[in-house]
């Protein structure tokens, strides 16, 4: 199996509803995946923190995803948190205004 990209709990938990996949539980910090043919994925979710690909390759056995099928959902998903992500910044940017130093008088950066 090729070397797997390291997601966040939110990443995977993306990827699995976009497979068919939909919460039914958590307990604790784990939430709990369920498809229509009845599979489950447990997803360990611990704030942002980046999951172990071990992590991620047990919850693609659990819920029986292929690699790519698993790579073409989270590319597709990076390319549109990306899109977001640049289109906030942009909306976001504003030129620097300059202020007054009242010691000096003068305009500083």
């Amino acid at each position: 199996m090729p070397k797997l990209r390291r997601l966040t709990a939110r990443e995977i938990t993306a990827v699995l509803e976009r497979v068919g996949f939909s919460l039914t539980r958590q307990s604790g910090s784990h939430q709990i995946f369920k498809n229509a043919a009845g599979k489950r994925a447990t997803v360990p979710v611990h704030g942002s923190r980046i999951l172990h690909p071990k992590v991620l390759k047990s919850i693609m056995r659990d819920a029986e995803l292929s690699f790519e099928a698993w790579k073409g959902c989270c590319v597709d998903i990076w390319r549109n948190d990306t899109a977001a992500r640049l289109a906030s910044f942009d909306d976001q940017r504003r030129p620097m205004q300059l202020a007054r130093d009242p010691l000096r008088g003068s305009e500083m950066p």
